[in-house]
C-alpha cells in the first residue's frame, strides 16, 4: 500500500552536471523548502542518462519544471537563476516560458 501523498509533486528535468542546471536544483530546492516547508517530493532527471523519461514527459527544453500533482500539471522552463521567477510561478499557479539566460 502507498503513503498518501503529503503536498505537491515536482519533477526538474535537467541537462547534464552544468552549473545552470546546478543552479537550478539549488534554487528551486530554497523556494521549496521556503513555500512548503518541506511538504513536497522533488524528483530530479538527467534527460542525457534518461532521455526516453524525458521525451514521454514531453520534455523539449532543459532545465524544466513540471508540478504533477496537484492537478493540472504546470511547466516551468527557463528562469531559474531567479528565485523570485520560480515563487512567482508557483504562487500563481500558471505554466511559464522564460526566455534562457
Amino acid at each position: 500500500m502507498r503513503e498518501p501523498l503529503k503536498g505537491p509533486i515536482f519533477h526538474l528535468y535537467i541537462a547534464g552536471a552544468t552549473r545552470r542546471s546546478t543552479e537550478a536544483l539549488v534554487n528551486l530546492k530554497r523556494v521549496l523548502a521556503d513555500l512548503l516547508e518541506g511538504g513536497y517530493e522533488l524528483r530530479v532527471t538527467d534527460i542525457y542518462q534518461e532521455p526516453r523519461k524525458a521525451v514521454a514527459s514531453g520534455v523539449q527544453m532543459a532545465p524544466m519544471l513540471i508540478r504533477e500533482y496537484p492537478l493540472p500539471a504546470l511547466r516551468v522552463v527557463g528562469g531559474f537563476s531567479s528565485k523570485e521567477r520560480i515563487r512567482s510561478m508557483l504562487i500563481m499557479g500558471k505554466s511559464i516560458e522564460f526566455s534562457q539566460e
